[in-house]
């Protein structure tokens, strides 16, 4: 019996504007521990800048506004796959986890890394990775521009019935902060 289900996937300009409007304790914490000013994440980026980092050497992020370095958080995106039953035996099944974490905070993963959604391996084939790869580049995307998304996932427009998404639509998540992707973590099974 082949039966659907809803994944739930935590998006990280949710998440990121959530902390923001909320607890901005927490997202201190979570998001710029180390660097918790301006010129503190402002020095940050033009250190890499300086290194003549790969990363950034033609990164449109570059020649975005001038305030950038200080509003913008480097982020890690982190997959793994753990065995969860079966340990130990050939017929294991694993539970693939997606997560995410700034580089600009330390401390326990429990207390910084982020869930973004979690699935046994056997459950989903390559059409249900591209749909849900596409709904978290989706969101990664509106966190890098800093502003509640313009449309749908889908890259449609919203409806009318749509009215909270449609009040929001490119007003700022946290205040002119943003995030972008720096290093994706994994191991070598995962990765490949």
């Amino acid at each position: 019996i082949v039966q659907s289900i809803d994944v739930p996937v935590f998006l990280p300009h949710v998440v990121f504007s959530w902390h923001w409007h909320t607890n901005r304790a927490r997202f201190v914490e979570l998001f710029c521990s180390d660097t918790p000013t301006e010129a503190d994440r402002e020095n940050f980026w033009r250190e890499l800048i300086r290194r003549e980092d790969p990363r950034l050497k033609k990164h449109p992020i570059r020649k975005s506004d001038k305030r950038w370095a200080k509003k913008t958080i480097a982020l890690s995106l982190h997959g793994d796959a753990v065995p969860t039953t079966g340990i130990g035996k050939a017929s294991s099944i694993s539970l693939d986890a997606y997560s995410f974490a700034s580089v600009l905070s330390s401390g326990p993963t429990l207390r910084t890394k982020q869930l973004l959604f979690a699935m046994y391996i056997d459950q989903y084939g390559e059409e249900i990775a591209a749909l849900i790869w596409e709904r978290i580049s989706w969101s990664f995307h509106y966190l890098y521009e800093g502003v509640w998304p313009r449309v749908k996932w889908d890259q449609t427009e919203w409806k009318a019935e749509d009215v909270s998404d449609l009040e929001m639509a490119g007003k700022p998540l946290a205040d002119g902060m943003r995030a972008l992707i720096l290093c994706v973590k994994g191991d070598f099974d995962h990765v490949a």
